[in-house]
């Protein structure tokens, strides 16, 4: 028998679903598995995906639904399905999952997938008829897929609950990390300097998207309540994104602007978490966010908002505390806590790495998907 041909197809070669792509793209066992994969020719993880040396067909679609480009990029990606004699077509993010499944399908692939990296019509972003409509949407896409993946068991839940699939179409798959390369081995104290910031001053953080899933707002408000009981503590906030300005803004606003150093994007995100005493999550939805992972895979205590897939991943009380979204004043209590606490902090820290490798390891993550794909192909 020859290879298996998987073609992955992504509206966006940016954030969470992007990365989780590129692992598997690097560790796919490739003398079992010819993958290629159908995506835009930009983004942050382009370059990473290129050195992958899998077969990369540059795509003209958006990630914003209502794009003619779409249209084009739907033909498109049917001309390259005919051609390639794929198995298994696995499809990624809204856009790209609407329009893999469909063109898939439509030229009898036997087998397609999408990953559930979050459902759009779960989200409090939105009206209630753009919910609506997402919703009708996936359910109209459930006969378009042979299966789902998805990254946490709180997404298989809401795939459930709402109706739009049946639990024996969804296997749930974790994120999986390469552990081995958050093990800070080069302590990058110059780092500190560079931030102005002495050794022994507290650092709290929040690394991603400044939009309004990830209520950088609420991690501001808790800033300003800690810095009245720890008024020596600084804080972080790496990543960019279109509230940057009214976050600078908000700083200002509570008389703590020179207390917050926004980075901007950062290559170098391991050096900025390594330099933390606390990593905050204080997103009002997720699905199975990375950086919880690699926090936790550095040690870090963290304090995180029980949303979506994160209480599925942090040990409450363990590995790091969970709070419920838009409470600023219970984040600033737990980070008081933490940088009053270096003992628990530590121990939380520890423990965090280990329940990382334990149970959110790349190897793992391989294995359940080289798994699914076998057992996919058998059935058909």
């Amino acid at each position: 028998m020859g290879k298996i041909k998987i073609l992955h197809v992504t509206s966006t070669t940016t954030g969470g679903s992007a990365f989780s792509l590129l692992l598997l793209l690097r560790y796919l066992d490739r003398k079992v598995f010819d993958v290629s994969v159908a995506m835009p020719p930009d983004g942050p993880f382009y370059c990473d995906i290129v050195k992958t040396e899998v077969k990369v067909y540059p795509l003209m679609i958006s990630r914003q639904p209502f794009r003619y480009c779409n249209v084009r990029g739907f033909w498109q990606l049917r001309k390259i399905l005919r051609e390639g004699m794929f198995d298994i077509v696995h499809t990624h993010t809204s856009v790209g999952g609407f329009l893999g499944r469909i063109a898939a399908k439509s030229v009898g692939i036997p087998c397609v997938i999408w990953t559930i990296h979050g459902w759009a019509f779960n989200y409090s972003y939105g009206t209630f008829v753009q919910r609506r409509f997402f919703k009708t949407i996936e359910k109209f896409l459930d006969r378009f897929t042979d299966h789902y993946v998805a990254v946490s068991r709180n997404m298989l839940e809401v795939g459930i609950q709402t109706r739009v699939t049946t639990s024996e179409k969804v296997s749930v798959i974790y994120h999986g990390i390469e552990a081995d390369k958050y093990e800070i081995r080069d302590r990058h104290s110059s780092l500190r300097k560079e931030l102005g910031i002495g050794e022994d001053i507290p650092i709290v953080g929040n690394i991603g998207r400044i939009e309004p899933q990830k209520a950088v707002d609420d991690f501001l408000k808790a800033a300003k309540s800690v810095k009245n009981q720890i008024p020596n503590a600084k804080f972080l906030v790496v990543g960019d994104g279109p509230l940057r300005n009214d976050m600078e803004r908000l700083s200002i606003q509570l008389g703590i602007e020179g207390d917050v150093i926004f980075t901007g994007w950062k290559k170098n995100v391991k050096e900025y978490m390594d330099v933390m005493d606390v990593v905050c999550i204080p997103s009002l939805w997720e699905a199975l966010p990375f950086l919880l992972l690699e926090a936790m895979a550095m040690k870090k205590p963290i304090v995180a908002t029980s949303v979506g897939g994160i209480p599925e991943v942090v040990d409450n009380g363990k590995t790091g505390i969970l709070i419920p979204p838009s409470r600023p004043e219970d984040m600033a209590r737990a980070i008081i806590n933490l940088i009053g606490n270096k003992r628990i902090a530590e121990e939380m820290g520890e423990a965090g790495k280990q329940r990382v490798r334990q149970l959110f390891s790349i190897e793992q993550m391989i294995m359940h998907y080289e798994k699914l794909y076998f057992d996919l192909l058998k059935k058909k």
